[in-house]
């Protein structure tokens, strides 16, 4: 975790509601410094980490018409975060997420910024709430605002390398 590099690749496939195939994909970067796993798991990392991550995904997929046409649709987007490490339990950071437009089905560009703020309430059970507000710009709705609340709660296997280590 210390300073590590991550890069990821995900692909996935199946039918969708227009009754046609559907295949997206995925591949990713993150970047960490000054951090290291508390055992907690996650991105959740010490006071003055920083945590760089950016995921390009894409999707093609077919729509059946009535008549038995078959018509193909590309979309992609782009999600980036940057997050920084205010104190052991808690994160401030910065979202911004891209899609592309989709005309043929009156989808278009559409960005969404996202400033959250998380923190740990019991860092041994691994239970955190965070406030995230979104701002979501896009032609066919010109601008949403939305704030949220949120609990989660991790369960399930074991902290990291430094679980025992008491910080």
């Amino acid at each position: 975790f210390d300073n590590s590099i991550l890069l990821s690749a995900s692909i996935a496939t199946g039918e969708n509601g227009f009754g046609g195939d559907q295949h997206l994909y995925g591949v990713g970067l993150q970047k960490v410094w000054n951090g290291h796993d508390h055992g907690n798991g996650g991105p959740e990392f010490c006071e003055e980490a920083i945590m760089f991550r950016s995921e390009f995904i894409g999707r093609n997929l077919e729509a059946i018409h009535e008549d038995g046409d078959i018509e193909k649709f590309d979309d992609y987007g782009l999600s980036t975060l940057l997050a920084y490490g205010l104190s052991e339990r808690t994160t401030l950071s910065f979202r911004h997420d891209w899609v592309s437009a989709l005309e043929e089905l009156e989808l278009s560009d559409t960005h969404r910024f996202s400033p959250a703020l998380t923190t740990y309430i019991d860092p041994a059970q691994r239970v955190r709430m965070r406030l995230q507000y979104d701002n979501v710009q896009s032609s066919a709705i010109d601008s949403e605002h939305v704030a949220w609340i949120q609990f989660q709660w991790q369960w399930g296997g074991e902290g990291g390398s430094h679980a025992s280590h008491n910080h």
